[in-house]
């Protein structure tokens, strides 16, 4: 269903929510806050208590200080996973249902996220392995194998340590993204809050979420999505119901809209290094998902080489800034780009790899919004390009299927879909596509903004997402989550299996555990036998070392120790990225993990 407009723009108005909230915000780094910043500051804004729970909190942690609305600030935790005696059950349960399901002849061009799945269900075993000799089946089969695995995720009870963990939070609402990457842990968390009476949501975070990521194994009481295609996604491909959907548009693209630059033209192209007058196409990066590291580089040369040898004199002669993915820099500095009036920017690899400072997205508008035109493989910044009005251009290559046909959300930027990208089969029709671009501008727009009202703001050009994702997750709260689609009794008898089966599971890694131990402290007995005549003391030495290789729980201790270590610097990291007087200090990252985060 799709937001109700009028409402949100009230509720956008007051200040403050009628009621205090404790929303518990569990996503997988901090790198996603680049997609929902905006709506955490809304919730404190709104005087909401949120708390961030992080699957990997060592990673990308700079994000955190666009987190911050006046003096309040959310709390950040690390997020505990699951290690009862159901985890490697649950892993092997969910990284096979993600596997099955790039199974269905649907996904059949999407050869490298099969690979990736394929990788990770080559781990769970000898069905795992049989598994993983499939390409494609009969879309009836992929259905059958993904309701018994749906029965089986069912039966699994609830994590005790991950409900515990919940409970300190004492949140009214849960919300996780993304939810779908290989063998989420987040679904214990959307299990657990189920259990506990708690309602839960799931903020899509891209708009490839749903069709190159992974299944929600527990769909939750409500779906967050950006538009009717993606609603359409989360009920054909994840099995949720249409009444569980809410469409808000995309509220990390907020920013672009009525923004404006904060450079002169001239005065931009001074910064970057392009010639003064003259205007110029971008060329924007993506992320190593899309194109490793020397397959664009050499893309863009060979694009660069297609422009310098064109018939067409503007061409010849036009300035081209290229903008690697901060992500992925790749070995785009470490040569020359291309012939012609090229610029790289930035000059060097960013460390801000996640663009949240102001300076940093800034910079990144205004290259968008001074351009004539932009060109792409496959990023959201084609999306950003189509707000701004820009002509958006690709061209398709061999080593480049992958990143076109190779991912279903593509298709949504096909004119033939009502997307709005020019695509060229070869460079000669590019060529072609991209003079007209330069000399006509204007006949994009009304193109790209028929994408726009339909995939970025379906609830109406000019009104805010963020304030609608607010809305969304205040009315979920005190609302009672759904009951479990599996019957009870059907699933306490699975349940019962699945117990023996994880006990007798647990059992056998115990035993080869302590086989391994004993395997690897035998060179240190023998050793100590040998050196004792000599040396009783390094003997004794010898001896202790290898009765600590042999404890488990000594090796346990330790491990949870180091654990423990790791997330309490990382805490203390996050919390000094938050304060305000120390956002400033760059020694709070080059201390962090000893290294530099840009890595």
């Amino acid at each position: 269903m799709k937001a109700d407009a009028a409402t949100s723009l009230d509720s956008a108005s007051r200040p403050e929510a009628t009621r205090r909230l404790r929303i518990l915000f569990v996503i997988d780094h901090a790198g996603y806050l680049r997609m929902f910043d905006s709506t955490v500051n809304r919730l404190l804004e709104r005087g909401h208590d949120v708390t961030l729970a992080l699957n990997m909190p060592d990673f990308r942690p700079d994000a955190l200080r666009s987190v911050t609305a006046g003096t309040r600030r959310p709390r950040v935790l690390t997020a505990i996973k699951r290690s009862d005696l159901y985890a490697p059950l649950t892993r092997r349960v969910r990284a096979t249902m993600d596997y099955t399901r790039f199974l269905d002849p649907r996904f059949a061009r999407a050869e490298y996220y099969r690979n990736k799945r394929r990788l990770t269900v080559l781990g769970t075993g000898a069905l795992g392995g049989r598994l993983a000799r499939l390409r494609t089946v009969d879309r009836r089969w992929v259905g059958g194998a993904l309701k018994v695995l749906g029965v089986l995720e069912q039966a699994i009870p609830s994590s005790l340590e991950v409900e515990r963990f919940i409970e300190a939070s004492d949140p009214d609402v849960l919300l996780v993204s993304p939810l779908v990457l290989d063998a989420s842990p987040q679904t214990d968390y959307v299990k657990s809050a189920r259990a506990l009476g708690i309602p839960s949501a799931v903020c899509v975070a891209s708009w490839d979420n749903l069709t190159n990521k992974g299944l929600m194994r527990e769909v939750p009481d409500s779906v967050i999505v950006w538009n009717e295609t993606q609603l359409q996604e989360a009920v054909d491909m994840h099995g949720a119901d249409p009444a569980q959907v809410t469409v808000t548009g995309a509220q990390p693209f907020d920013r672009w809209f009525d923004r404006p630059p904060s450079t002169a033209p001239d005065e931009f192209r001074r910064k970057v290094g392009l010639p003064a007058g003259k205007a110029f196409v971008l060329y924007v990066g993506s992320t190593s998902n899309i194109a490793r590291t020397g397959v664009e580089e050499d893309f863009v040369r060979r694009w660069l080489e297609a422009l310098r040898g064109s018939e067409d004199q503007a061409l010849k002669d036009l300035p081209v800034l290229v903008r690697p993915h901060p992500e992925r820099p790749g070995s785009w500095y470490e040569g020359e780009v291309g012939p012609g009036e090229v610029t790289l920017w930035p000059p060097e690899a960013p460390l801000d790899v996640s663009n949240v400072t102001e300076e940093a997205r800034s910079d990144y508008f205004d290259s968008l919004y001074h351009c004539t035109a932009v060109v792409g493989i496959n990023t959201s910044a084609l999306l950003e390009a189509a707000i701004l009005g820009k002509p958006v251009l690709t061209v398709r290559a061999p080593d480049l299927a992958q990143a076109h046909e190779g991912t279903l959300h593509f298709d949504y930027l096909l004119p033939e879909n009502g997307g709005f990208l020019h695509v060229a089969g070869d460079f000669y029709e590019h060529v072609l596509q991209l003079g007209e671009a330069v000399r006509v501008p204007e006949q994009s727009r009304e193109r790209n903004e028929r994408f726009v009202k339909r995939f970025i703001r379906p609830n109406g050009l000019h009104l805010d997402c963020t304030p609608l994702v607010v809305e969304a997750v205040e009315r979920l709260a005190g609302t009672r989550p759904r009951a479990a689609s599996t019957r009870a009794a059907l699933r306490h008898s699975i349940g019962g299996l699945l117990w023996l089966y994880a006990n007798l599971d647990g059992r056998r890694r115990s035993v080869a555990r302590r086989r391994i131990a004993k395997r690897l402290a035998r060179p240190l007995k023998r050793l100590s036998r040998r050196v004792r005549p000599h040396s009783r003391s390094l003997a004794r030495a010898l001896k202790r070392g290898a009765a600590t290789i042999e404890s488990e729980s000594a090796r346990e201790r330790r491990r949870r120790e180091r654990i423990d270590a790791s997330s309490s610097e990382a805490r203390r990291v996050a919390e000094r990225l938050l304060d305000p007087d120390e956002r400033g200090d760059p020694s709070v990252l080059v201390r962090y993990a000893g290294r530099d985060l840009s890595d």
